[in-house]
């Protein structure tokens, strides 16, 4: 029962600061010409939209509480004693292996940035989306190749043609 508390109250407060944020925080702060015909290209849109999911993915999140909670299936050893794992040469490893994981990945994104400024938007976004995904432990290569191809490029062209946001292409495509 304790579980299903922590989540409907996870829920709950999500929901209310969304509230908040679509009613209150993003008419107060976000500034809407009136000249704007078409709602996407609005500057409060996709704070609207997000805002709303969040709201739609916590009512969710408080339903399957609600109907799971009467069910002893969901947690069936809530009654076993957990065991917590022990400290020791094995956990210190882990820990340092994930401090590199994060030295290396705040390494990577002032690379990212460095090269943005140099070979643009599209070539570093595929290089990088690459290194990300190897570094955080996707090994298949059917799925992150196509992926840092097509993501950047389809990004690319929504920001460029459709949302008419120039990107930079770097000081050698310039």
């Amino acid at each position: 029962m304790r579980w299903s508390l922590k989540d409907l109250g996870l829920a709950g407060g999500l929901i209310l600061f969304f509230l908040f944020t679509l009613f209150f925080l993003i008419p107060k702060g976000v500034y809407v010409p009136a000249n704007i015909n078409i709602r996407v290209m609005s500057p409060d849109f996709f704070p609207r939209a997000v805002a709303i999911f969040v709201i739609l993915m916590s009512l969710i999140l408080a339903l399957q509480n609600i109907l799971v909670s009467g069910s002893k299936k969901r947690y069936p050893d809530q009654n076993v004693e957990r065991k917590l794992p022990q400290e020791g040469k094995d956990n210190d490893k882990i820990r340092k292996l994930k401090i590199i994981k994060i030295c290396v990945a705040i390494f990577l994104l002032f690379m990212y940035f460095q090269a943005v400024s140099l070979i643009g938007i599209l070539p570093s976004s595929a290089i990088f989306l690459l290194a990300f995904s190897f570094l955080y432990g996707e090994r298949r290569f059917k799925i992150i190749i196509p992926l840092a191809v097509f993501l950047p490029i389809i990004l690319y062209f929504f920001f460029t043609r459709l949302a008419n946001i120039p990107l930079p292409k770097g000081i050698f495509f310039e």
